[in-house]
């Protein structure tokens, strides 16, 4: 997109700003010409990453009740990369005790157990895969297994409609 000077200077400056503005939210590049077609300099790309550009990532997989975000699968390739390719698989579990009663695990393991669902996802570095053992699936039926990279730190979570109650560690929550 580009903006003319003469259009800055002018009464209709605002119709001006807001096409730069909506150039910008769009992700897209902004030049700005001295004259039509006659750009100055080369068009720069105003995009931060990870904020305004979306990375490439698996689509998220449902199965059993049980949805694992796009954000998951592209952790888990984030990790088999630092470890010279070799994918390992999260393992979710829900167990006995924590702050409110229940508690989510997060392993990684290399094999599915008997009877364990798997849900897998196809990223730019091969499959990734969740498992969840049959014992966790009653708690976690209608979750989102998710990857968060927040402020406060990076981690996986869980969104269970299923727990009436969580505590502020983000890893315990009662029924």
């Amino acid at each position: 997109m580009d903006v003319q000077p003469s259009q800055l200077g002018s009464d209709d400056g605002a119709t001006a700003s807001m096409d730069l503005a909506r150039g910008l939210s769009d992700g897209g590049s902004v030049a700005i010409s001295e004259e039509q077609g006659q750009p100055i300099g080369r068009p720069m790309d105003l995009r931060i990453p990870g904020i305004d550009t979306p990375s490439p990532k698996a689509p998220a997989t449902t199965e059993g009740g049980i949805t694992v975000s796009a954000a998951t699968f592209a952790r888990l390739a984030e990790i088999a990369e630092a470890e010279g390719g070799v994918a390992k698989a999260l393992r979710v579990a829900v167990l006995g005790g924590g702050c409110s009663g229940f508690q989510y695990e997060f392993a990684l393991e290399d094999k599915p157990a008997e009877g364990d669902l798997v849900l897998e996802g196809i990223t730019d570095a091969g499959p990734q895969r969740v498992f969840i053992d049959p014992e966790s699936l009653p708690f976690l039926e209608g979750s989102v297994i998710d990857f968060k990279d927040e402020l406060i730190g990076a981690r996986f979570a869980v969104e269970n409609p299923n727990a009436t109650s969580t505590c502020g560690c983000g890893t315990s929550f009662s029924l």
